[in-house]
């Protein structure tokens, strides 16, 4: 039966040993193997990882997971690795940590990392995609507007011509009835002097002015005129030429010439 001294020394060691304070190596040793089982347990999860891996099972890498309210989607966990809560609606942030924590081991950061590197390029060869399509629809969209816009041009200038045409019909008319014109003055014959009258104003500049009553009486009848003595003396030198007594004094000039 212990005394009261022992009962006292007892209780004074234990309350020594209670307040002893917990080495540095301690601490060390206990962390160490902490991370051991941790890496242990996250070796064992990614043993258990299915051969198409996606960016949802990275929630397999987290315990104590819950949902936060029972009509919500966003869940927390709790990283196997390194102990971090973290709050993820779906699992993108769950699929970020795991590829950024300190603690993970490298075999599950490299197997999530791949699938987001897969994921980028599918969404840049997509984005390249749309991106093309875009720029073919818009081509050719430019180019229909540019037909159209060109077919638009063709009418109203057709309309224009045809308009133009139906005016200058008009008017030659009008200038044949007003002046008491006979009809067949109109000839079709490309050398008819109507004919001759229409292509010389169609050749003429744009600035070009008809004469008026004081200039066809005048110095443009002088020249008529003239042209038109001009072509009757060739036009009579010609049938001279060609006649029998002109043939018959030019044999005899040859004769004389040569004897």
């Amino acid at each position: 039966m212990s005394t009261v001294g022992e009962q006292a020394g007892s209780a004074s060691s234990d309350a020594s040993n209670a307040r002893k304070p917990v080495s540095y190596s301690d601490m060390a040793a206990k962390n160490r193997m902490d991370a051991q089982a941790a890496f242990g347990r996250a070796i064992a999860v990614h043993d258990k990882l299915p051969p198409q891996l996606l960016p949802k099972h990275a929630v397999m890498f987290f315990e104590n997971v819950f949902k936060k309210e029972s009509t919500a989607q966003q869940q927390k966990g709790d990283c196997i690795a390194c102990g971090l809560s973290i709050s993820s609606t779906g699992s993108y942030k769950f699929h970020t940590h795991v590829m950024a924590c300190p603690l993970m081991p490298q075999v599950v950061k490299k197997a999530f990392t791949a699938i987001r590197d897969k994921t980028e390029s599918q969404r840049a060869a997509k984005r390249q995609l749309e991106a093309l399509g875009e720029e073919e629809r818009q081509l050719a969209a430019d180019v229909h507007d540019k037909k159209q816009t060109v077919l638009k041009q063709q009418c109203i200038k057709a309309g224009m011509k045809s308009a133009a045409v139906q005016a200058a019909d008009l008017a030659i008319s009008e200038f044949f009835y007003a002046n008491a014109i006979p009809f067949s003055a109109a000839s079709a014959e490309p050398d008819s002097l109507y004919r001759r009258m229409i292509k010389a104003i169609q050749a003429a500049p744009d600035s070009y002015v008809a004469p008026t009553k004081n200039k066809l009486g005048t110095e443009l009848l002088d020249e008529c005129y003239n042209n038109m003595w001009d072509r009757k003396m060739a036009t009579e030198r010609a049938a001279s030429a060609c006649s029998p007594r002109a043939t018959k004094r030019r044999s005899s000039a040859s004769v004389m010439l040569s004897s």
